[in-house]
Order: structure tokens, then sequence, then C-alpha cells
């Protein structure tokens, strides 16, 4: 059995989150200056909202920004990977 918790693999069909498709590639470089490092996924919980289970299941499907292994037991995310993906969420109020 694969331990899908460090198992970096993507659900069949879906294809890796990608920020260019969501904002601008000025934008992007931005947060890559602004946000450079890792974070760990106790701080991805609380940044997104999203249980544990959620962030590594949306991660396999492709609509949240893939983990990835900094060491043998240890995963991160870009922070700027995961800021992107927030600003690209649509505002609750603008569905009204």
């Amino acid at each position: 059995m694969i331990d899908t918790r460090r198992n970096a693999r993507l659900d069949e069909g879906a294809s890796v989150w990608n920020s260019a498709l969501h904002i601008s590639a000025e934008r992007w470089e931005q947060l890559q200056r602004e946000h450079a490092g890792f974070l760990r996924l106790k701080q991805v919980v609380e940044l997104t909202g999203k249980s544990k289970s959620q962030i590594y299941a949306n991660g396999r499907a492709g609509t949240f920004p893939m983990w990835i292994l900094i060491g043998p037991n240890s995963t991160a995310w870009r922070a700027a990977d995961v800021f992107a993906w927030i600003e690209s969420r649509p505002y609750a109020c603008e569905a009204a």
C-alpha cells in the first residue's frame, strides 16, 4: 500500500495546479520575491482554512499547489504557490 500522505503523485487525469493560469506574471514574480521559502502543513492549514486531508486530496487532484519533499519524512509547500492560490480564489461577495 502506498503512503499517500508523502506520495506526491497526482490523481489519474489531474494536472498540476499552475499559478500562471490564475494570476498575472508580474504578480507571480512579486509573490516569489515577497514569499520566498517554504510553508509547513500547519501554516498552510492556518492560511487556507482547509483541513489537512483536503490539502493533500486537492494537491493530488491538481486544484491546490502540490507539496514537495524537503527531507525523508518532511513535506512543505512553496510559500509563493500557496499565496498565489489564495489570491486566485473568488471572493464570496463577488458571487452574490
